[in-house]
């Protein structure tokens, strides 16, 4: 029985370049960095959601994220996919008063298409939510520190690799 359940499962691999933007559709977006995105995904039999999970390093911040989807994917061939999930980020050399390690939060949506029985390309547009600390000087020459969100947006491509149909 366990052997029947393994099997009709689908989990991908796959890597995925892109870059991140504070205003993509601005007329002219900023491009703040680059990233690198290693990912796993796993679907069950015939579901039109997925998980997936990924190691995503953004070179001219100096951050990895490790973003959590659940996906809602509909569709066979071609697979429109919506997805929210958390956003644990880890920062090296973080400015201070800014933590190492944050929570945060993200949401994006893609589509994909299955080239092959084992190969699935992909676009992915995602919107990442991220809380700052700053600090805050005072007309009175005191300093606080103040929390704000930094919203990003990330565009990205890729290719996935079917392990397990």
């Amino acid at each position: 029985m366990i052997t029947g359940i393994v099997r009709s499962q689908e989990v991908n691999i796959g890597i995925n370049a892109g870059v991140e933007a504070q205003y993509f559709f601005a007329g002219r977006p900023d491009f703040t960095s680059y990233s690198l995105e290693l990912n796993a995904e796993y679907t069950p039999f015939n579901a039109m959601f997925s998980l997936s999970q990924g190691v995503q390093y953004f070179f001219n911040q100096k951050i990895m994220c490790f973003p959590v989807f659940l996906n809602l994917k509909p569709g066979k061939r071609i697979k429109v996919n919506f997805g929210i999930g958390p956003l644990p980020v880890l920062r090296f050399m973080p400015d201070k008063p800014n933590k190492t390690f944050t929570l945060g939060g993200n949401a994006g949506f893609g589509i994909e298409y299955k080239l092959k029985q084992k190969i699935i390309i992909q676009s992915n547009f995602h919107f990442y939510y991220v809380p700052v600390f700053e600090y805050q000087h005072s007309h009175f020459g005191d300093i606080s520190v103040d929390r704000n969100i930094q919203k990003q947006q990330y565009l990205s491509f890729g290719i996935k690799y079917v392990i397990h149909p």
